[in-house]
């Protein structure tokens, strides 16, 4: 389930800042708990820790030493991100993100649905087809809600058209719920909780899958929903680069002179600067922190992380941009796209539009991997 090339026609206006950033392209290849990768890094301690420190083939004392203090310092600091941003600047932006795959990936909570999700990728490449889904899933229903500008912007991926082709393919029955396309996190958040209320109806259990500016929304439905205890069937959500604490890139889009620009290209397309307000970090990570989320439910969050010899031009710009601040996918810090209490599936070598030229095996791999979950554990 591909995630959407979201907000980009602003964002073009406001990120020429970084456009002139030249990144260091170092060759490395390596593996990182099975997940191989090749491409290149911006320097040469990520090289090393890829290359040769996560293979256990310690051969640079000054290197090994560098990365013990730095990894022990960071182990300090409370928050994820404040870890990773620290990791940036001691080491590179790449190393910090190879030290978060190797969390993610070696977390035992995470490690039997990414295995799922991995021998089911290998098993629909070898056979050249997608997969049949377990027995029961006809109980299921999937319900997309898609991302910003998904009315005017057609093309964008943001009405998650192609996944939602690939579960009707899998025999799923799904439905759309139809949001404000430059509305608030807020207002789409009631509209999304009305769509489950409805459908709760239907008789059938509730798959919710969500991308990028989506994933708060449905986060704060759900939570609405925990808070006021309303009955429903939500069983599952598919988290998919969900901007849950926001994104930085709305800070600057908000900030004066460009500002100016912003709220002139909102005008000029009808949409509503609110939108780009509700997800700055400020907002956003104080309604996280808020966020009470069913236990009942869950969550499956699908995430890329990228090197820097792997960044999209739909990315590039972004991933510039917040570079600065540590490991991201062009759009956001990869650790604000993790939510509470939840299960992640990792996609090395992928940033936040995720254009893997197999993608549709890989939203059939992902659709495979949730039901086998959710029947496998009742």
């Amino acid at each position: 389930m591909v995630a959407m090339k979201t907000w980009r026609t602003v964002l073009l206006f406001v990120l020429l800042a970084g456009c002139g950033t030249h990144l260091p392209r170092i060759s490395a290849q390596g593996s990182v708990q099975g997940h191989r990768i090749s491409t290149s890094v911006d320097s040469e301690i990520a090289r090393y820790y890829l290359e040769a420190y996560l293979a256990d083939r310690k051969t640079n004392a000054q290197f090994d030493q560098q990365i013990e203090a730095a990894v022990e310092s960071a182990k300090a600091i409370p928050l994820r991100r404040d870890q990773l941003s620290y990791l940036s600047h001691q080491l590179s932006v790449d190393f910090a993100a190879l030290y978060l795959a190797r969390h993610v990936l070696e977390d035992t909570q995470n490690r039997p649905v990414q295995s799922v999700y991995d021998d089911t990728v290998r098993r629909v490449t070898r056979e050249g087809a997608l997969p049949k889904l377990p027995a029961g899933s006809s109980s299921y229903v999937v319900l997309f809600v898609p991302g910003m500008f998904y009315q005017s912007e057609k093309g964008n991926g943001a009405d998650l058209s192609s996944p939602r082709k690939i579960v009707t393919q899998m025999g799923l029955e799904n439905y759309f719920i139809e949001i404000n396309q430059s509305g608030t996190v807020e207002h789409n958040a009631s509209l999304v909780e009305q769509a489950v209320l409805h459908y709760s109806g239907s008789g059938k259990d509730i798959i919710l899958v969500s991308a990028s500016k989506a994933g708060p929304e449905v986060a704060q439905a759900l939570s609405s929903l925990e808070k006021s205890q309303q009955a429903h069937r939500v069983r599952a959500w598919i988290n998919i680069g969900g901007l849950l604490q926001g994104s930085a890139l709305a800070d600057a889009a908000l900030d004066w002179p460009k500002r100016a620009l912003v709220h002139l290209v909102f005008w000029w397309k009808g949409w509503d600067l609110a939108s780009i307000e509700s997800i700055t970090t400020q907002q956003s990570q104080t309604r996280f922190r808020e966020f009470v989320l069913p236990k009942q439910v869950l969550i499956i969050n699908y995430i890329g992380i990228p090197l820097s010899g792997n960044i999209s031009q739909r990315a590039v710009d972004g991933y510039r941009e917040l570079r600065v601040r540590g490991p991201n996918d062009g759009l956001t810090l990869i650790p604000d796209e993790i939510a509470p209490n939840s299960l992640t599936i990792v996609e090395l070598g992928l940033d936040h539009f995720l254009l893997a030229p197999d993608i549709d095996f890989r939203t059939g791999a992902l659709t495979y991997s949730v039901m086998h979950l959710l029947l496998t554990n009742g």
